[in-house]
């Protein structure tokens, strides 16, 4: 698409004759235009009027009049009219920064417009662009076509690049045997690979370029992706008075292919497909990938819902707690080269099935926040109402009947739309304390707004709280209200009196809530072997990010385990250090607020892991080791030392006992005497609610206390 005027030099650039064998392509990214609004979080408007390198015409704006969603299809439209000293406007948007790939093929369909001065284009452009310009860049042109008589029938295919501190390029081009590009749709693509660009329309090969030399190394990087419509400039010319105004590129879609070979290959090796466990048993995933280039991370997911994620080898991670119902596990793995590979679904039950539960697979806690579309599974009737039939966005759980669409708020990647009055959706939740709350919800509106009501186990709580009109769908605004909630597990339903409006999520907190983050696991007095994979559990409130850093030597020196990881799952798998201290430390930090953190207290990295130590000597003094597994369900082992005395002999009276968070007993687990020994008690909590308890042992002349983690 640059076409400036610089003295260009005359390379010979040989097309290849060497046998490639053919791709084995899977879609890996795609934009079906299926939404009410640009994607902007794919795609980045350009706007400006200084000529682009090109001299052209226009001015580039982000206005709805040059550039909008109809019919499932994406509109640039070029208008003669007066704008900020230009005669012409129009559209360009790029994925630079959002979306980036090196290799594949690359493809659009396109319906062009036509006449003297229009100069459509679908091209890319190196990612390194804004650090060493154009052409030093790279530049592939997929598409392009300078409109007028005799050219409307006619795109072109290009490489741009820099040789010698000049430009050059070399093209081809297609034309139709009948008929203009504007009559109807057409696909225009390239196939790229380390040694070939080839280009395409409509399937039919048109031009060859072998990349290998080393003068083209521009095409062996990271590109990223342009769609814009020009008017006038250095080769198209100027429109004349045969030229019709408006003109539309219309683009079905934008979709991006790679070679099969390059993904991983992802299977869940846990669960076992239609298996079925109790209610709030925990449930073990574990995925095996095989990839020729080393795994990122691997992501969890329940249906499309993100339940966590991990980078450590053995790809695994606890689903804790689960409510009874139908489940679909799958996992998806990335490679460092950023290819992603997915594994089949497996369906798992929990209990005796439910009509209704939790989509996320236990109750959503309150205080804490309720995204819009993550509603309670049961189906139209029972955990929502819609009275269109299907989704009318077309994203994320497209099977049910309640319309979700692309959100652009800070605060979340869907949004619910299209609501009607009657229409009503359902979260399980669970209430931490009997409070009042203030709930906030994130809205948006074009038309005249509307309203809503919130119930609780079909009782009213809040009622016709209004929306107001935002100026545009994804114009978000938040409106609060206060509402009495009751400890324990609930039904909260959202309720439409009036629709009309766009609901992205709602923030259900006490007032005056601040941030705050606590650790779970580790808490201390742990040890822990050397090369052994472990969990860092947390809890928090209004955190986005956190930051998770370890000391083993007291608190002296630090280093990251992770940055600006996503607080929402709770948890985070640490390969432990090749190290030996008694002085280790874990910090878990708001990335955004560091004052907001928590510390462990003391734990060990030893090469052999006491508590599981099939031989270990009699210690010289009474010890109480850190309970294994922590966190516990439904039952974990509490080891102690009874030391050696003088004599070898002496009987110790010994007492061990287990507190709640209140310091309620709940059992006694010894009451005797005992030989100098070590000695293991297995505790139960089956019977018990999740929480933070307290053991403690205790003799004449000794006592110590640890605190344990039973999570159902």
């Amino acid at each position: 698409m640059l076409k400036v005027k610089i003295s260009q030099i005359i390379i010979l650039v040989f097309l290849s004759s060497i046998f490639i064998s053919a791709q084995n392509y899977q879609l890996v990214w795609s934009d079906e235009f299926t939404g009410r609004e640009i994607n902007e979080k794919v795609w980045t408007y350009e706007i400006g009027g200084h000529g682009w390198g090109n001299e052209e015409m226009q001015y580039y704006t982000n206005r709805d009049t040059n550039i909008f969603i109809e019919d499932g299809k994406l509109i640039i439209q070029a208008l003669k009219e007066d704008y900020l000293g230009k005669k012409y406007t129009s559209a360009r948007i790029k994925t630079q920064n959002k979306k980036i790939f090196m290799y594949g093929k690359i493809e659009a369909k396109i319906k062009l417009p036509y006449g003297k001065g229009m100069w459509p284009a679908f091209w890319m452009l190196g990612k390194n662009f804004s650090s060493v310009g154009w052409p030093a860049c790279g530049e592939i042109d997929i598409m392009e076509m300078i409109g007028g008589t005799n050219n409307d029938n006619k795109v072109y295919g290009t490489i741009h690049w820099e040789h010698s501190g000049q430009h050059a390029d070399f093209g081809g081009n297609y034309k139709l045997s009948t008929g203009i590009f504007a009559d109807g749709f057409h696909t225009f693509s390239v196939e790229w690979t380390p040694k070939l660009i080839k280009w395409f329309v409509n399937g039919h090969l048109f031009h060859t370029v072998d990349i290998t030399p080393s003068e083209l190394s521009e095409f062996q990087q990271d590109f990223f992706i342009i769609l814009n419509v020009a008017v006038g400039g250095t080769w198209p010319g100027s429109p004349d008075g045969s030229t019709v105004f408006p003109q539309r590129m219309e683009v079905d879609y934008v979709r991006v292919y790679q070679d099969a070979s390059k993904f991983p290959t992802v299977n869940l090796l846990t669960p076992i497909n239609n298996e079925n466990y109790n209610e709030y048993d925990d449930i073990i995933i574990t995925a095996s990938i095989e990839s020729a280039k080393e795994t990122k991370k691997v992501e969890f997911y329940q249906d499309e819902l993100k339940i966590g994620e991990t980078s450590i080898e053995p790809f695994s991670m606890c689903w804790r707690n689960i409510s009874s119902g139908n489940y679909k596990i799958k996992a998806v793995a990335e490679t460092i080269d950023g290819y992603l590979g997915e594994s089949e679904v497996v369906n798992i039950s929990i209990g005796s099935g439910a009509e209704q539960y939790s989509y996320a697979g236990r109750p959503i806690k309150i205080p804490g926040i309720i995204e819009a579309e993550n509603f309670d599974v049961g189906g139209n009737g029972i955990s929502y109402k819609d009275i269109t039939t299907g989704n009318e966005g077309a994203l994320y759980r497209i099977n049910e009947g309640v319309d979700i669409e692309t959100c652009f708020d800070e605060y979340g990647e869907y949004n619910i739309g299209w609501t009607a009055e009657g229409e009503w959706i359902t979260y399980t939740v669970d209430v931490k304390n009997t409070a009042e709350y203030e709930l906030t919800a994130r809205v948006a509106s074009e038309s005249s707004g509307g309203s809503f009501s919130i119930e609780i186990d079909n009782v009213s709580v809040a009622t016709n709280i209004s929306v107001p009109n935002t100026g545009d769908w994804q114009t978000w605004t938040s409106v609060t209200t206060n509402i009495s909630l009751t400890k324990g597990i609930h039904k909260l339903r959202f309720v439409v009196n009036s629709g009309g409006f766009n609901l992205n999520r709602f923030e259900i907190y006490e007032p005056n809530t601040l941030p705050k983050i606590s650790l779970i696991a580790p808490l201390g007095g742990e040890i822990f072997k050397s090369n052994s994979v472990q969990e860092i559990l947390w809890e928090q409130l209004k955190i986005n990010e956190i930051t998770i850093g370890l000391s083993t030597d007291g608190g002296s020196n630090w280093s990251f385990l992770v940055k600006d990881l996503d607080a929402r799952y709770g948890f985070y798998r640490w390969a432990v250090p090749e190290v030996m201290s008694e002085k280790c430390l874990i910090m878990i930090v708001d990335a955004n607020l560091t004052s907001i953190n928590d510390v462990t207290s003391v734990f060990t990295i030893d090469n052999v892991n006491a508590i599981e130590d099939e031989n270990p000597k009699i210690g010289n003094e009474f010890s109480l080791l850190q309970n294994y597994p922590n966190p516990f369900n439904p039952s974990t082992k509490i080891s102690y030392t009874i030391p050696n005395t003088t004599s070898g002999f002496n009987m110790s009276i010994i007492t061990l006992k287990v507190y709640d968070i209140l310091g309620n007993e709940i059992i006694t687990l010894v009451n005797k005497q005992q030989r100098a020994g070590n000695y293991n008690v297995e505790f139960d909590g089956r019977d018990l609610p999740s929480g933070i308890y307290y053991y403690i042992l205790k003799t004449d002349n000794f006592s110590q206390t640890r605190k344990m983690i039973l999570m159902k």
